[in-house]
Formats: C-alpha cells, sequence, structure tokens
C-alpha cells in the first residue's frame, strides 16, 4: 500500500494523471473505505474528463462521507452532465431539505425536472422564483427559454426583452433567444 501511495502521489505531484491512475485504482480496490484515496481518485478523473468514473467515485465517497454537502452539490452537478437526471434530483432534493429557501438549488431543481420532461414542474418552480424575487434574470430567461421551447413564444418574448435591456451580462444569450 505504501508504495502504491507514494506512486500514486508523485505522480500526481509530477503532473502525470495518466500515470497516477492504475496505483490510485489499486489503492481503491485494496481500501475500498478510505476516503483519501477515493477523493484523490475522484479528483483525477475530474480533471481527466472522465465524468461517468468521477460521478461513480462521487456517489461512493457521499456514502463514506454523508455529510459533505459541499461534495452532495457537486455530485448533483456531475450526475446531472452524465444524464442522471433522477440522481440529480434526489441530491438536489437533500440539499433543498437542509436550505429550502436556496435560490441556486431550487433553480437547478428546476433544470432537473425539466430535463426529466416535466416542463409544468419546471415552469412552476420558475414562476416562484420570479415571484419572490422579480429581477432573478437567470430565473426570468430560463423561463421565457421554456415558454419559447414549449411553443409559448407569446409569453417568452416580455420576460427575454427584459433580460435583454436590463442585464448586461446575460444580453447575448437572451438576443439569440429573440432572434
Amino acid at each position: 500500500v505504501e508504495v502504491l501511495d507514494s506512486l500514486a502521489r508523485g505522480y500526481l505531484a509530477a503532473d502525470r494523471p495518466l500515470d497516477a491512475e492504475p496505483p490510485l485504482s489499486d489503492l481503491v480496490r485494496l481500501q475500498p473505505n478510505n476516503a483519501d484515496y477515493l477523493r484523490l481518485r475522484w479528483t483525477l478523473y475530474r480533471k481527466l474528463k472522465r465524468r461517468e468514473e468521477a460521478y461513480a467515485d462521487a456517489r461512493r465517497l457521499l456514502e463514506l462521507t454523508p455529510r459533505d454537502d459541499e461534495l452532495r452539490r457537486t455530485a448533483m452537478g456531475e450526475a446531472f452532465s452524465v444524464g442522471r437526471f433522477a440522481e440529480a434530483e434526489e441530491l438536489c432534493r437533500s440539499l433543498l431539505d437542509q436550505k429550502p429557501g436556496d435560490r441556486r438549488l431550487r433553480s437547478m431543481l428546476a433544470e432537473i425536472r425539466r430535463a426529466r420532461g416535466d416542463d409544468a414542474d419546471a415552469g412552476r418552480i420558475l414562476d416562484e422564483l420570479i415571484q419572490s424575487d422579480s429581477s432573478d434574470y437567470a430565473a426570468l430567461q430560463a423561463r421565457g427559454i421554456l415558454y419559447d421551447e414549449t411553443g409559448h413564444p407569446d409569453q417568452a418574448v416580455p420576460l427575454l426583452r427584459r433580460v435583454f435591456d436590463e442585464d448586461p451580462s446575460r444580453k447575448r444569450p437572451a438576443g439569440y433567444q429573440l432572434a
């Protein structure tokens, strides 16, 4: 184990991630409950953009460190990026149980619900976000896009026009939607 640890860490320090993966995987196999080795490999997979493997390691890490909300949030994003929307929703809802007013999480839940094909629920969540803060340009833009893509351009245009006119950071994407 010590030799594998030294090899893996040496390769990581030398920025040789492909060489670090075999000894790290051996360490994880030999010590499956060692969160440090698993976290090293998870970080390595993320660096190598091996998303499925990174997400699998994140899920295992969550089993070992269930109170790590930062990891849970990252795993939620990873689940979404690999198309595991049900798992992303489960992770998002567990975070929302602890922080029900978190606007970013609620916005992410809307995105997840939309990816799962529930445009109505996504719209409801976005409407709630907009109702509680009419200057939430991200929610306005997402709702405008949702209206547009579900065949309601008459409802989309005013929202997207407002985003275009009032939020310079979102001007280009809103403009694309309006075109």
